[in-house]
């Protein structure tokens, strides 16, 4: 059904209809991120305290050296390395709003961005590359677009996740025939590369676990859409591009992490049947799990303690709703009991080799999902090992990989049903299941309490914004620990020790400065009281080691430090040609990319 039993009543065109449905949708998926994102406004999310203040240092940055590489900043832990840190976003999306709309406005604004175009990718992947209907294409948008995963972390300030809702995007570029695989190509690697500037290995690997399952369940949807040879192609190339896009960053990273690993690993007590109980209760979230607790006469802030318990951690609610809406938990429930009801039937669709060995490589990807979720299992316990993921915590995250599959299947299934229904039946039929998909939302509204760890004053940081924006120079005089944390360090000039620094642990039990409260320039044993950041890094080249001071010798170079101003430091030449490899990878890929399309869309309109 395209709509059309509602066109003939108001004579308004199909499109119309279908950008007027969409536009909606989309006002109430951003309406509600944005409304969480705010709810003790000037308060907002902890991790705020995080990346706000790095975006403003990088402005003073950009501001006073240009786009240049930020490798170092005196403002933060007496001298700390910036980009060569994972977790530093300089040339992500919302780093760079950053530079021209006042900080809260930027972040608004790049939720906004992100979460319109997951919905819009998500809409035309069910619609154009799967062939399902329009309104089940609108439905499958909303219940991947509308989740919690999404939701917490915009609203506590995991930047890291903002491109959670990109996803779509991969499965177009793999999966649509329809954009030529050179540009494809080229396009995934970008778009891989920006998921490593924006401290996004997590939702890589969430990503590559949602990928894994989706593949087999959509090769049991539609086989006929699946070239293998343009998959692999794109995959591969498209990951070396990408890896050639990111090596800069990449290989800067690891040289800081040799020495400060972060090794970090969850362990969570429970038994199995207690952690799958966990997910259940994590993808049920506060949507499904607050009307439950209300209806039993039970406060609803306190439904997280019953997740908590199952999953065997001591997040809260921040990390622990991955909640899809309750039209998708009722539609699998629907599901599930005609299976159960039937399974023969059911069995007898999968008749040929191919199905079953799809549905195989399913079991076993889903598999591995829940030990990733579970920290615990035969595959888990072996690739924690691997780079990036000995570095990683909070695997109940892992949950958002079921979220895509569960939205497709939902849509699938809503379209079947909906093919059986006449016109007017499947126009009333969207909307009654638009709206119970919508009304759930209102429940992240309901708590007396502060489930966000909304506490961060966001005036600070727009104090910082309005002096940069005056021109104020930012020049670090003294050490010390100013209150406010990093946003302090930059409020009051003082190169804080009172520093918020995952790299160093969330204790900073890495953290053994050598400098002391007072000015940058007081003198002892031939030192000033600064630390010289290459130590961090480049030891070896600088004939320093971690947490060293600048020498008295080193005046003019700390001079420039100090002020901001990037000073001529001893970088690797390998470093500096991976510097050009990722910029020149960057730039031709985009503009390669953005021929191809211009050049396709002409030859088809002209076709």
């Amino acid at each position: 059904m395209q709509w059309r039993a509602f066109v003939s009543e108001d004579h308004m065109t199909e499109k119309k209809w279908v950008i007027f449905f969409v536009l909606q949708n989309l006002i109430i998926v951003n309406g509600l991120v944005l409304a969480v994102m705010n709810l003790r406004y000037p308060l907002v999310g902890h991790d705020y305290t995080y990346s706000l203040p790095s975006f403003l240092d990088t402005a003073i940055h950009y501001r006073l050296n240009g786009p240049v590489i930020q490798w170092f900043t005196p403002t933060f832990g007496g001298g700390l390395p910036a980009f060569p840190n994972p977790n530093h976003m300089q040339y992500s999306l919302p780093s760079l709003l950053a530079v021209v709309l006042p900080p809260w406005p930027a972040m608004m604004t790049s939720a906004v961005i992100f979460v319109s175009a997951g919905f819009l990718a998500a809409y035309y992947f069910f619609n154009r590359t799967l062939k399902m209907n329009g309104t089940a294409s609108l439905l499958g948008a909303f219940f991947f677009s509308a989740n919690g995963f999404v939701i917490t972390r915009f609203a506590t300030g995991q930047l890291g996740y903002f491109s959670f809702p990109l996803l779509p995007l991969f499965l177009i570029l793999l999966l649509d025939i329809k954009l030529p695989a050179s540009v494809a190509l080229c396009l995934f690697g970008v778009l891989f590369a920006t998921y490593v500037y924006s401290a996004g290995y997590f939702i890589i690997i969430i990503h590559g676990l949602s990928i894994l399952m989706l593949l087999p369940m959509l090769f049991l949807f539609k086989p006929e859409i699946f070239n293998w040879k343009r998959l692999f192609t794109i995959t591969v190339l498209g990951g070396v591009i990408g890896i050639l896009i990111s090596a800069s960053k990449l290989v800067a990273s690891f040289s800081l992490m040799r020495y400060f690993p972060r090794l970090i690993a969850d362990n969570y007590p429970v038994s199995a049947f207690s952690g799958l109980l966990g997910i259940m209760l994590q993808l049920l979230g506060t949507p499904s799990m607050v009307p439950l607790f209300l209806l039993a006469g039970l406060d609803p802030s306190t439904y997280p303690t019953l997740t908590r318990a199952a999953t065997g951690t001591h997040y809260g609610m921040w990390e622990l709703d991955i909640s899809i809406t309750p039209v998708v938990v009722i539609i699998m429930l629907v599901c599930l009991i005609k299976f159960v009801h039937n399974p023969r039937k059911y069995i007898r669709l999968i008749d040929n080799k191919r199905g079953r060995t799809a549905l195989l490589v399913l079991a076993f990807f889903t598999w591995v999902t829940i030990e990733f979720i579970l920290a615990k299992g035969f595959f888990y316990p072996i690739l924690r090992q691997l780079p990036i993921l000995s570095s990683l915590r909070g695997n109940v995250r892992f949950t958002g990989a079921f979220l895509f599959p569960l939205a497709f299947l939902s849509a699938a299934v809503y379209n079947h049903w909906a093919a059986a229904l006449a016109e007017k039946n499947q126009f009333r039929s969207f909307l009654l299941v638009n709206l119970l998909a919508v009304i759930p939302l209102g429940t992240y509204f309901l708590f007396d309490k502060d489930m966000f760890q909304m506490i961060y004053d966001i005036e600070g940081p727009q104090k910082i914004y309005e002096q940069i924006r005056a021109g104020d120079s930012f020049e670090i005089v003294d050490i010390g620990k100013p209150p406010g944390e990093n946003t302090g360090a930059l409020l009051y000039r003082t190169s804080n020790l009172n520093l918020y620094e995952p790299i160093f642990g969330f204790e900073l039990e890495y953290f053994h400065p050598r400098v002391e409260s007072g000015s940058i320039w007081n003198v002892s044993d031939g030192y000033y009281n600064m630390t010289n950041p290459t130590g961090y890094i480049y030891p070896d080249l600088n004939h320093n080691k971690a947490f060293e001071r600048f020498q008295v010798e080193d005046k003019e170079r700390l001079e420039r430090f100090v002020r901001h101003i990037q000073p001529d430091w001893k970088i690797p030449k390998y470093q500096r040609v991976l510097n050009w490899v990722s910029g020149i990878s960057f730039l031709a890929g985009i503009v390669y990319s953005l021929i191809g399309l211009i050049v396709g869309r002409n030859t088809g309109r002209s076709e």
